[in-house]
């Protein structure tokens, strides 16, 4: 089974440990690395090559969608999950015109962000209403 290498990215240390908490269960993932912000998350995409990345939307530097844009620009198979405190609205209509694979509020439970991943790894996008 190919492991799939996992980048999250948040600027909270302890949003990027509870992530990283969740997916370590995960058989088939692989946390190859960590990023601040949307800069950073732009620099270690390049360097990682990762297949999915977790991104929080609201960081400094550069935010998590800006980044994701970028990043889908020379990476477009990487899969990425977008995380939010909010839950609905312009934020999710962006992430879908920019063409992102999913969208999750940090408010809702974990098994939302395992879902989350095993859709957009079967090629399916996630945007629960």
């Amino acid at each position: 089974m190919k492991m799939v290498r996992t980048l999250i990215v948040d600027d909270h240390a302890a949003v990027r440990k509870g992530i990283h908490d969740i997916l370590q269960d995960y058989d088939s993932l692989e946390i190859v690395g960590e990023a601040t912000d949307g800069r950073e998350a732009i620099q270690r995409a390049r360097a990682l090559r990762p297949d999915l990345i977790i991104m929080d939307v609201s960081m400094p530097q550069l935010d998590g969608l800006s980044a994701s844009a970028e990043i889908k620009k020379f990476s477009p198979d990487t899969r990425i999950v977008m995380l939010s405190m909010f839950s609905n609205g312009p934020i999710v209509d962006r992430a879908k015109e920019l063409g992102l694979d999913a969208y999750v509020s940090k408010g809702q439970s974990s098994t939302f962000l395992l879902d989350a991943i095993d859709s957009v790894m079967r090629n399916e996008p996630y945007f629960p209403a």
